[in-house]
């Protein structure tokens, strides 16, 4: 019926709209709920009315309530019916409504995988390269909560719809966002994509470095690991080494430095990109002249307290270095003196060579140490009197920053309360 008669595809798509999207605000009561509490709006609107009063206010949605709507649409098969409305109709307010519709179905993590199967997610994709831009970042945030949960490998292949024509409505998503929510999982959805080859292909050629690059400017914590978490993903690529390799490349740098960052998620995925970068010899050059680099590394080996996907990463890092710069690391043959950190360095391995918690990376320390012999005879491992001074110290230093750190949030907090 939906492709004989036409009348009833907007009044259907409305009231679907109405069971499970909260209605829209005017500019005014958006600039009045952000200035004002709700009881002076309250106030300031009885008194316009006049002697009589104004009538009674229009009840809030209950988001609890729309959320279980939505979620029995998806049940109730209500995606086949959406989908079959937007391929048959050219009225730009009913792509709205279906858009703002598939949002609110998408907000259910166990309907996604059924919303691809119904053509949900081949909507939203049509939607999405919608000329109207209301249209368009509705449904691309649509998309990119569908893209968190499903397998990119699962996505059916047409000629009109395939996973590669997502990246840009996502990367537009990303680069163009009104609240971080929608680049935080615009983020974890390119993420998704870029664990697939010919998708870290399309993504790439698309510009997704820079666009995920500038998010890492923002000041929310989860947003920067999103998307510091999405340019790991891509970071194996010809093209993405090639941006470290230059001379005059921030990427190294930036890595480095989230590597010792206080967010421990960040620290794992930024070490986890630079473990796989550091056999590329020119990257492992900048990285050994980089004394930053090493420390990071440095610190998590000698850390007793860090987690085991640290301890693999920062082996499997120094390994790499070891194989191709270890003069760089302990010094030619014939230096009159190692360099500063040959001792950390080598006092590094011995320490996860006798980890306990994590075979991958005491078998790596290991073959780095046998390596490292064979290479080097002249070199020793230095005594463990020395490295138990360096991890003492190490451990002092950690300890004053948490310090530092919680004196800092509770400078902001009180001073938060008093603003309040």
């Amino acid at each position: 019926s939906v492709g004989k008669d036409s009348s009833f595809h907007f009044s259907l798509v409305s009231a679907f709209r109405r069971l499970c999207v909260p209605r829209k605000k005017s500019d005014e009561e958006k600039r009045l709920e952000h200035e004002m509490e709700p009881a002076q709006i309250e106030q300031m609107r009885q008194m316009s009315a006049g002697p009589g009063g104004a009538a009674p206010k229009e009840r809030e949605d209950n988001p609890n309530t729309l959320a279980a709507l939505a979620a029995r649409l998806v049940n109730d098969d209500a995606t086949l019916v959406v989908a079959e409305l937007v391929a048959h109709t050219q009225s730009d307010s009913l792509k709205a409504a279906a858009a703002d519709v598939l949002l609110a179905m998408a907000q259910t993590v166990d309907g996604r995988g059924k919303m691809v199967q119904q053509g949900g997610w081949k909507a939203a994709l049509g939607l999405a390269l919608h000329d109207d831009a209301e249209i368009s970042k509705t449904a691309a945030w649509a998309l990119a909560k569908i893209a968190i949960s499903i397998n990119p490998i699962m996505y059916p292949r047409r000629i009109d719809s395939n996973p590669e024509s997502m990246v840009k409505p996502l990367l537009k998503l990303v680069d163009t966002y009104e609240n971080e929510l929608q680049a935080f999982e615009g983020c974890l959805a390119l993420c998704n994509l870029a664990t697939v080859d010919e998708l870290k292909e399309r993504m790439v050629k698309c510009g997704a470095w820079r666009t995920v690059q500038m998010t890492l400017t923002s000041s929310n914590e989860q947003l920067q690991r999103a998307a510091l978490e999405v340019m790991c993903n891509l970071c194996t690529h010809d093209e993405i080494i090639e941006r470290f390799c230059a001379a005059d490349s921030q990427e190294l740098r930036i890595f480095i430095g989230f590597a010792q960052s206080d967010d421990p998620k960040a620290v794992v995925a930024a070490t986890g990109a630079l473990a796989t970068l550091l056999p590329v010899p020119e990257i492992g050059e900048r990285f050994v002249q980089s004394e930053k680099g090493i420390e990071a590394f440095v610190e998590i080996a000698l850390n007793p307290d860090s987690e085991p996907a640290l301890l693999h990463r920062a082996a499997v890092g120094l390994k790499a270095l070891f194989a191709h710069h270890t003069d760089a690391l302990v010094g030619t043959p014939d230096a009159d003196e190692p360099p500063a950190h040959a001792l950390v360095v080598l006092g590094s391995l011995m320490m996860l060579s006798k980890v306990g918690n994590c075979p991958p990376a005491k078998q790596a320390a290991v073959e780095a140490i046998v390596a490292l012999r064979q290479a080097r005879p002249d070199v020793a491992l230095p005594p463990h009197e020395a490295v138990a001074q360096v991890v003492e110290r190490i451990k002092a230093e950690a300890e004053k920053r948490a310090e530092e750190l919680r004196l800092e949030e509770e400078e902001a907090a009180a001073e938060a309360a008093a603003a309040a």
